[in-house]
């Protein structure tokens, strides 16, 4: 999980806790233990409906930023088409493989992370030097809605990733936060449902 979701969880919990006496986290992390309580599978359910209204009611305010980031976003997947088309192209020359994985857990050290906002000659270079030195290359970008934000791996003797810079935007943190909360929340309702 990560620190927004983190934060948000947090926020939530205490409402949840204010409101229904209960620690939202604590039902997420060990629901069978709330199972003994008379009447919990109606308070979960209210507790389910409370917190998907809760996450809406962010996900609107939140929507006022999300013409500022399609602006930014724009330009981040402009960058992303040009890198991307310049990455397989030297893999392809270089007879490197370059896959598209659905996702990749990285270590948190021995890896070099680098932002990238503008594809000049030097930049160039430096993707040139890093596909020519790597095993593989694994395309990781997303998508969002009809945008592209790229990030590749780049494995070798040293793993690099170089990720196009895009504009932070809560509305985007938001919808994968609330995603990640509502299915453990689920996760938590069906296994009590199930004892």
């Amino acid at each position: 999980m990560d620190s927004f979701t983190e934060g948000m969880l947090n926020r939530l919990d205490k409402d949840v806790k204010k409101k229904f006496g209960v620690s939202l986290c604590d039902i997420m992390d060990n629901p069978s233990s709330y199972i003994a309580e008379k009447g919990f599978v109606v308070k979960l359910s209210r507790i389910n409906d409370y917190v998907e209204k809760e996450t809406d009611n962010m996900l609107q305010q939140a929507k006022a930023s999300s013409k500022t980031f399609h602006e930014n976003a724009s330009k981040a997947d402009e960058l992303t088409r040009k890198i991307g088309s310049y990455v397989s192209s030297h893999a392809r020359q270089n007879n490197i493989p370059l896959i598209k994985p659905v996702e990749v857990e990285l270590p948190r050290f021995g890896k070099s992370t680098f932002y990238i906002s503008e594809l000049d000659d030097s930049t160039a270079k430096f993707l040139e030097r890093l596909v020519e030195s790597s095993s593989f290359v694994a395309d990781m970008t997303k998508s969002y809605d009809n945008l592209k934000l790229g990030s590749w791996l780049f494995s070798g003797d040293k793993t690099s990733v170089v990720s196009v810079h895009a504009p932070r935007n809560s509305l985007l943190l938001l919808r994968a936060s609330r995603e990640e909360i509502m299915q453990r929340l689920k996760e938590a309702t069906d296994s009590v449902k199930g004892l």
